[in-house]
């Protein structure tokens, strides 16, 4: 079974811990899901979770910015300079652990809930793994944000946003990734609906500026000093509960507005039953999930057309109005017009029911398992079209193909195809794209794409190495007095391989040879595009190598390009390469890792993880 591990701060009560929570509880009816949660603020978690979702919490510490914040306003300089030592702590043991958790976690896919996490996650993310992010904020043109988010990105494969708008405002924004629309759901779906027969208005969630409640108390102020009978209920907790609290006493409407401040769950659908209009004033919202549930209830919205997730959610003269400009004024109107309007506000009240019911729990869950399992046969039948795609002869055939291609002047991309390679092109868009092209030739040079082969049945005669080809490619040129161009290695390395070439190979027409950290690489085969090389070798390492070589291939008519890694250092003499015997018996792998131990984690990582994976396939 595929492992999933969502990546979060804490559970309590939240939109994005609900989300979270929702998802969790959605993807374990087909996979392993674990919650990797940073702090754990309460006993347990605030909402409903499937008992098959495991939870790991990753400290034992919680955020201490309340007491920081308290002992600065008290002016306890010390006492604030104990807690600003304590924060700084937990900030590191709250970027630690996570960084630790999505090294160890072993998971298929990881998705993470913050642009904070995602920047932990993308530093992180395991060679096998995909990444995730999902974007519940709204950037609301903050450039630094933006950056922020772009940033996070950069080794991340999909951005699951919330709303249609923002889901395309980042597909043009982070061009190396796919952005995916999946909104927030429902996990509650009432039997029965508000009746709509009264004038009481609703407005639930955190009292903090961007929620625009002390534009509410003004649109209410309006409203009320038109009709006594009007009531607003407000149902939430925040900054701002206590200037909120004060400006309804210095307005006189302690009769009219109900500041409830936290209610759990029961009691907020016993409000928005007992209601018939639900407004909101944010000045942003990415998502907007209150306007569904109040939807739910069959209770129509009037919202600022500011609050960007109301505008996919509101359908304006059909489940309610979305007001321009943040005009106080014309809300007020549209609330007491629509409430006096009986026909109107039924008409509205099941227009919103069935609109809500898009986010119903089982919908969006069909959403996410059609998402997650896509990703994964996408990722997995790209490693089948590989396979389809390899030479599978023996070498000595192989050599008579590239020396008849090199006779007939036909253009030829090779690539010595280890694991690493496969991997890469299973995240990344553009090297997948370079391995599936018709005109690139795979070979299976690591031990691990052989055995991988052999797991999933492919008749693959033998490995075919970088340094064998190579070596053939140079035997070849000298034969034939080709021409030959050489980027990579070292200055040093590049030193030794010249004199090699003049002792060995005299007979090669070296056009141009240059070690491979000259800064304008781009120039090199602008160059040679000129000198038309027969044989073109690539040092430059796994994707560096194969990602130029595809990027400039068609600036040529003839000759065979190939990314060799490490040959140079052997072919020079740099390096010595594994004894015959190690050779002949396919564990090259184990002789480089003798002599440079550091190399395990590296083939564990590459190899074992690969073909662990291939297994899985398999079955």
């Amino acid at each position: 079974m595929k492992k999933i591990a969502i990546l979060g701060l804490h559970l309590n009560y939240g939109g994005v811990e609900q989300t979270i929570i929702n998802q969790a509880n959605m993807l374990a009816s087909n996979y392993e899901v674990e919650l990797a949660i940073t702090y754990k603020l309460l006993e347990k978690p605030a909402f409903n979770i499937n008992e098959n979702v495991k939870i790991i919490y990753l400290t034992d510490k919680k955020p201490n910015r309340e007491d920081f914040k308290k002992y600065v306003k008290e002016k306890k300089l010390l006492k604030a300079f104990k807690e600003g030592l304590k924060s700084l702590n937990i900030l590191h043991q709250k970027k630690k652990t996570m960084k630790e958790y999505i090294k160890s976690c072993n998971a298929d896919i990881i998705i993470s809930s913050r642009v904070e996490i995602a920047e932990i996650l993308s530093k992180n993310k395991p060679k096998n793994t995909i990444a995730i992010t999902e974007e519940h904020c709204h950037h609301n043109n903050n450039k630094k944000y933006i950056q922020r988010l772009k940033k996070a990105c950069r080794k991340i494969d999909y951005i699951v946003a919330v709303s249609k708008e923002l889901r395309n405002f980042y597909q043009k924004e982070i061009n190396n990734i796919k952005s995916i629309w999946i909104p927030n759901s429902l996990n509650y779906w009432p039997s029965t609906k508000s009746k709509l027969n009264n004038k009481n208005l609703i407005s639930i969630g955190r009292l903090s500026p961007e929620k625009g409640y002390l534009d509410l108390i003004d649109v209410f102020k309006t409203i009320y000093n038109k009709d006594k009978e009007f009531h607003l209920d407000i149902i939430g907790d925040g900054i701002e509960y206590e200037k909120l609290k004060k400006k309804i006493t210095d307005l006189d409407l302690e009769n009219g507005i109900t500041l409830w401040g936290f209610k759990d769950r029961e009691f907020i659908n016993k409000k928005l039953k007992e209601s018939s209009l639900y407004l909101m004033c944010s000045k942003e919202e990415s998502f907007g999930i209150v306007l569904i549930e109040a939807g739910s209830f069959g209770i129509p919205e009037i919202a600022f057309d500011s609050a960007q997730g109301a505008n996919e959610i509101i359908i304006n003269n059909k489940t309610g109005y979305l007001i321009h400009d943040r005009d106080k004024d014309k809300m007020a109107n549209k609330t007491i017009e629509l409430i006096n309007d009986k026909n109107k506000l039924n008409e509205f009240g099941k227009n919103a029911r069935d609109k809500a019911e898009e986010y119903t729990f089982d919908n969006i869950k069909n959403k996410w398992l059609e998402f997650v399992t896509n990703i994964i046969e996408e990722k997995e039948n790209n490693l089948f079209k590989y396979f389809d795609k390899m030479y599978t002869k023996e070498s000595k055939e192989f050599y008579k193909v590239v020396a008849k291609n090199l006779q007939t002047k036909e253009r030829m991309f090779i690539v010595t195809a280890n694991p690493e390679t496969f991997t890469y092109g299973t995240k990344e868009k553009e090297f997948n794209k370079l391995l599936l092209d018709k005109n690139t030739t795979l070979i299976p040079d690591g031990i691990g794409i052989v055995k991988a082969a052999q797991i999933l049945k492919y008749d693959v005669k033998e490995r075919i190495t970088g340094i064998d080809l190579a070596s053939e490619l140079l035997k070849l040129a000298n034969e034939n007095k080709y021409k030959v161009a050489i980027l990579g290695a070292t200055e040093e390395v590049i030193n030794k391989l010249k004199n090699v070439l003049c002792d060995e190979y005299a007979n090669i027409n070296i056009v141009k040879i240059e070690n491979g950290y000259i800064k304008n690489k781009d120039n090199f085969f602008e160059e040679i595009s000129e000198l038309e090389p027969d044989i073109c070798l690539i040092a430059l390492g796994i994707p560096n190598q194969e990602k130029i070589i595809y990027k400039h291939l068609d600036k040529f008519k003839k000759g065979v390009f190939v990314g060799v890694g490490g040959s140079l250092d052997v072919i020079s003499g740099s390096k010595k390469r594994a004894p015959k015997i190690f050779i002949k018996t396919n564990t090259e792998w184990l002789y480089r890792i003798a002599k440079e131990p550091k190399r395990l984690k590296r083939f564990y990582d590459n190899n074992i993880k690969f073909l662990l994976k291939i297994k899985r396939i398999k079955k």
